[in-house]
């Protein structure tokens, strides 16, 4: 690949203070807001006009204008300067604001993170959160602080500590039992229309743990790509659905959801806290991650 010449690369410095002359309509009013003298601000104008090779000023009474030339040169580039401007006040605000980020799978961010958000938020008034969603299908594009991750809990660059079991139990929702005396029991479950969470082969592996014979190719009902979805399809009544107790309790306290069987499946992924290795967490992130620890452990799932 070619590279560019020294006297190909822009003057940086050239341009700014020609964006600011032009925007301000004075060399001394560029200068004063660069911090630079008025003669500074006219040899940088000038090095600019070198680079193009064309007249970007020309003298107008006792101060400058711009050509024809220079106001087509400012259209040009004033929405790079306007993205800088932005980029630059946007990182600014994250620092002074004390901003920290966090990504999660959405079923989590949805069910355990947002409804407690506003207490950490009481407790912690000089901290901003950024949320964002975990990218599960490519983990490793993930800039955030803070990461709850799904999964064997081994992730390349980042430390992981279990934070939620990843087993599940059959729930539905009252309106799909409706005329029945009493919940279906585990054999009747089967019978019902069912809620599949990426893969069929998850409620073909329960109905085995609890010895009730099933084919595989009769375990029809939709398939959901995450467990939001799936939670989702639960609420309105169109099956039943293996879900994470943690992520789900609140339906289940409202009456939403109600719990099938006791039973649990594990496949041996979990939510996990994650935390990046490659630089120390910063201190308000800490404070977080205590935060999330503390309110887990103040109302830990039913065993």
């Amino acid at each position: 690949m070619k590279l560019a010449h020294e006297s190909d690369l822009l003057p940086l410095n050239a341009a700014k203070a020609f964006e600011a002359f032009a925007r301000l309509g004075s060399v001394t009013a560029a200068a004063d807001e660069l911090g630079l003298t008025a003669s500074a601000v006219s040899h940088r104008l000038a090095q600019l006009e070198e680079f193009v090779g064309t007249k970007l000023t020309e003298r107008h009474g006792r101060g400058l204008a711009l050509t024809a030339e220079g106001r087509e040169y400012l259209e040009s580039i004033l929405p790079a300067f306007f993205l800088l401007r932005t980029a630059t006040s946007q990182l600014r605000f994250r620092a002074s604001a004390h901003e920290i980020s966090i990504s999660a799978i959405p079923l989590f961010a949805v069910s355990w993170l947002i409804p407690r958000l506003a207490g950490f938020s009481r407790q912690n008034r000089d901290i901003d959160v950024r949320v964002t969603y975990a990218q599960n299908r490519n983990y490793s594009s993930d800039a955030a602080d803070i990461s709850v991750r799904f999964g064997a809990g081994a992730w390349l660059g980042y430390k992981s500590e279990l934070f939620l079991s990843g087993a599940v139990v059959p729930v539905a929702s009252p309106a799909l039992l409706q005329g029945r005396d009493r919940l279906p029991g585990e054999e009747t479950i089967a019978g019902l229309p069912l809620i599949h969470d990426e893969s069929r082969d998850h409620w073909l592996n329960w109905f085995r743990a609890a010895g009730v014979r099933t084919d595989h190719q009769h375990l029809s009902g939709p398939l959901f790509e995450d467990g939001l979805l799936v939670r989702a399809a639960a609420v309105s009544g169109l099956g039943a659905a293996l879900c994470r107790l943690p992520l789900v309790a609140d339906d289940i306290t409202h009456g939403r959801l109600v719990v099938l069987s006791d039973r649990s499946l594990d496949d041996g992924r979990s939510y996990y806290l994650c935390t990046r290795t490659d630089r120390e967490l910063p201190q308000m992130s800490r404070r977080f991650v205590a935060w999330m620890r503390a309110e887990r452990d103040r109302h830990p799932p039913e065993s």
